[in-house]
C-alpha cells in the first residue's frame, strides 16, 4: 500500500471532473482541493495503465448517527452564508436526538424539505460545530450554485428523508508543506460522496490560511479505526503569489540612474 492522491479538477459529480497533475491557484484563495485517494502500488505505470494507481476507498463504512429522528414537524431556520449554512431548531426546549459531531457529513436530500429553491441546498455538508440545538456545515466542494436561506422550515413525518448525518471511521489529515518555508498547514479533508464513491475527497482551504506561493508538498495520513497509512505528493501545489519580490520595494527607493553594460 502507498496512498498518494489523483489530482481532480472542475469537479461536478463523481462522474463528471477533469484530471489534471497539480492544484493551481492563487495566494490569498479561497479553492477547495479535490481528489481521489490512490494505492499508487497498484496499476503502475508499468502495466501500461495511464492514469497509474488504484482508487483506494476506505474499509470501514459509515455510521448514521439518527441525529434528526423524532423531529418530525419541529421547526428550524437554514441560514446560508457564501457555502456555509446554520440550521437551528425555534422551539424552546427542541433538540437533536443524537448531537452532530464536527467532521460528520451532512446530507440534504432531493426532496427534502430544506432543498430550497431549484434544490440549491442539495448536496454535501461537513459540520464544522454544533450544538444541541443547531449546526454549522461547508458545502463540499463548492458548486456554482450556493446554498439558500430557509425560514421556518417544518420538518416532514420522516426526519431522515430530511438530514442525514453521517460518520465516517477513517480520517483523513493532509498537511501541506512548502519547499522553502517548511509545514503552513495541517488539516482534515472530507469525503465528497461517500455513499456513492469514498475514495473522493475535498480539501477546503481559506484566505486566511498561511498558503505561500510557490511549490508545494502534501503529506496524507489516513487512519481507519487504528490502521495508519501514510502517503507524499511531491510538488502537487503550485500557488501563484500575489506580490513578486520586485513589488516590495518602492519606487522612491532607487537612485533614478541607470546602469549600462
Amino acid at each position: 500500500m502507498i496512498l498518494s492522491l489523483r489530482v481532480l479538477t472542475n469537479y461536478i459529480n463523481p462522474n463528471n471532473y477533469t484530471l489534471d497533475t497539480q492544484f493551481r491557484f492563487v495566494q490569498g484563495g479561497a479553492p477547495t482541493l479535490v481528489f481521489q485517494l490512490i494505492d499508487s502500488s497498484k496499476d503502475t505505470d508499468q502495466e501500461l495503465i495511464n492514469p497509474p494507481g488504484r482508487r483506494y476507498i476506505p474499509q470501514n463504512g459509515p455510521t448514521n448517527r439518527s441525529s434528526f429522528n423524532g423531529l418530525n414537524a419541529v421547526t428550524a431556520n437554514l441560514t446560508a452564508q457564501s457555502n456555509i449554512i446554520t440550521i437551528a431548531l425555534l422551539p424552546v426546549g427542541a433538540s437533536w436526538n443524537t448531537v452532530p459531531q464536527p467532521g460528520d457529513t451532512l446530507t440534504i436530500p432531493l426532496g427534502s424539505v430544506f432543498a430550497g429553491t431549484a434544490n440549491a441546498n442539495v448536496g454535501s455538508y461537513t459540520i464544522l460545530s454544533s450544538t444541541n440545538n443547531s449546526l454549522t456545515a461547508i458545502q463540499l466542494p463548492v458548486v456554482s450554485t450556493p446554498p439558500v436561506s430557509l425560514a421556518n422550515v417544518i420538518f416532514s413525518a420522516t426526519p431522515s428523508n430530511d438530514l442525514v448525518d453521517t460518520a465516517y471511521n477513517a480520517l483523513l489529515q493532509v498537511q501541506i508543506s512548502n519547499i522553502n518555508v517548511g509545514n503552513v498547514l495541517s488539516r482534515f479533508a472530507s469525503q465528497i460522496a461517500p455513499q456513492v464513491d469514498p475514495s473522493l475527497w475535498a480539501l477546503q482551504l481559506f484566505p486566511a490560511d498561511p498558503i505561500v506561493g510557490g511549490t508545494s508538498d502534501v503529506y496524507l495520513t489516513l487512519n481507519e479505526q487504528g490502521t495508519v497509512n501514510f502517503g507524499t505528493v511531491r510538488g502537487v501545489l503550485q500557488v501563484t503569489p500575489t506580490q513578486t519580490p520586485f513589488a516590495q520595494v518602492s519606487i522612491s527607493q532607487g537612485t533614478g540612474a541607470l546602469t549600462t553594460f
